[in-house]
């Protein structure tokens, strides 16, 4: 038996089909996400809604209220995070945080208020004023 006809018929021609597949499936998947999230910016009546792709699966959406709110929606199938700037002011007020987890059943949810919440979370409200702030640039926004 030659060893090195097994490795190739056996080993290499299945990985090489499976790696194929995968990327195959791989960009199909980024492909549709970036037709659905990429450079999308709609208005309704009481907003203005922009949204980018993150990746395969992720993708951002800002939502400029009419009352002066903003808010950043990060979307990813491994979490949803929403950042919400109440007043205009570059601040993050409220943070919602969903991770789903399948090795229980239910979510991890968060909810936080600044008014609420920043002395026992500080350095979360802080993360979330800078990633609010990088997204709002990302998107040309002030």
């Amino acid at each position: 038996m030659d060893i090195g006809k097994v490795v190739k018929d056996y080993i290499a021609k299945p990985v090489i089909v499976l790696v194929g597949a995968a990327a195959i499936v791989t960009g199909v998947f980024t492909g549709l996400n970036f037709y659905e999230h990429n450079n999308i910016r709609y208005k309704t009546d009481t907003k203005e809604v922009m949204q980018k792709a993150d990746g395969v699966f992720g993708y951002t959406e800002i939502k400029l209220n009419k009352d002066g709110s903003r808010e950043v929606a990060r979307n990813s199938p491994f979490n949803y995070t929403s950042y919400k700037d109440k007043d205009g002011n570059g601040k993050v007020d409220e943070i919602w945080k969903q991770i789903p987890n399948q090795y229980s059943r239910g979510s991890h949810l968060g909810f936080l208020r600044r008014s609420e919440n920043l002395n026992d979370y500080g350095v979360v409200f802080e993360k979330a004023d800078n990633d609010f702030t990088h997204q709002m640039k990302r998107f040309g926004l002030k």
